[in-house]
């Protein structure tokens, strides 16, 4: 009897010694399978949100100043409206949709001249029609010009009467020619710019073969039009003081077509 009790405690031991065992590793089994199989958080997500934090940290000791650009009429846009840092002020507009120009962007201008002039004292007129070309400089509205201008004049036809009472006629041709510097100022309107200027320089007066050469003042205006960027047409007028011997006082007029560069 008592071997028989003995041989089933004996029994019963290694059950439940099984039993332990078996739980022990089934437990461990199911730990391993978590592990292997979870979905830890990935460390650039855990990094992120590390960052976050520290900004949410910093932001609340030091509170962001919002910069705001005042406008014109006193109000204030929206920071969705604000404009960025390196926004600059427009340039002004000429009434045509371009920035208006002084002239300074390109400040070389070759022009053509064409026109007549007329002589106001007494005598044969030197000027008559004309033509010639015109350089100038652009410094920040001051203009430096120069100009060379050739007028065709006029033919005076005279009667000689000979010793033996025979009458003959005799042709004489008068014209100049004047070379000198124009220093201005322009004056920018939109399209329009208007040039008071100054001419000095010399001029040489023919009669037939006879020339007589010496200086000349010409003050004058000219308004220009500007037709494209680069081009622009006008008209150019002056008073005309040539100091010879006899004195020359003259107004020509000009139409103008030039190209700036």
């Amino acid at each position: 009897m008592s071997c028989r009790f003995s041989r089933c405690v004996l029994v019963v031991a290694q059950v439940l010694l099984m039993v332990s065992f078996v739980a022990t590793a089934r437990a461990q089994n199911d730990d391993l399978d978590d592990l292997m199989t979870g979905d830890p958080e990935p460390e650039e997500e855990v990094e992120e949100e590390e960052e976050e934090e520290a900004d949410d940290e910093q932001g609340e000791q030091f509170p962001e100043e919002v910069e705001r650009v005042p406008m014109s009429m006193g109000q204030q846009m929206d920071d969705d409206e604000a404009p960025p840092k390196d926004w600059t002020e427009p340039e002004p507009d000429d009434g045509d949709g371009q920035p208006q120009d002084d002239g300074t962007s390109k400040p070389i201008g070759i022009a053509l001249l064409g026109g007549y002039g007329v002589r106001l004292d007494d005598g044969p007129n030197p000027w008559g029609g004309a033509f010639g070309l015109h350089f100038g400089y652009n410094l920040s509205g001051f203009l430096l010009g120069a100009r060379f201008v050739y007028y065709i004049g006029e033919t005076v036809e005279t009667s000689v009467t000979g010793i033996t009472g025979g009458e003959t006629f005799d042709e004489t041709s008068h014209s100049l020619w004047e070379l000198g510097i124009e220093p201005g100022y322009n004056i920018v309107v939109s399209i329009v710019t208007i040039r008071p200027f100054v001419g000095l320089g010399v001029a040489s007066v023919n009669r037939g073969d006879n020339s007589e050469v010496s200086s000349h003042v010409s003050p004058g205006l000219s308004v220009l039009f500007a037709v494209s960027e680069g081009m622009f047409v006008g008209v150019d007028g002056r008073f005309q003081y040539i100091a010879t011997n006899q004195g020359h006082t003259g107004v020509p007029i000009f139409a103008t077509l030039g190209l700036n560069f």
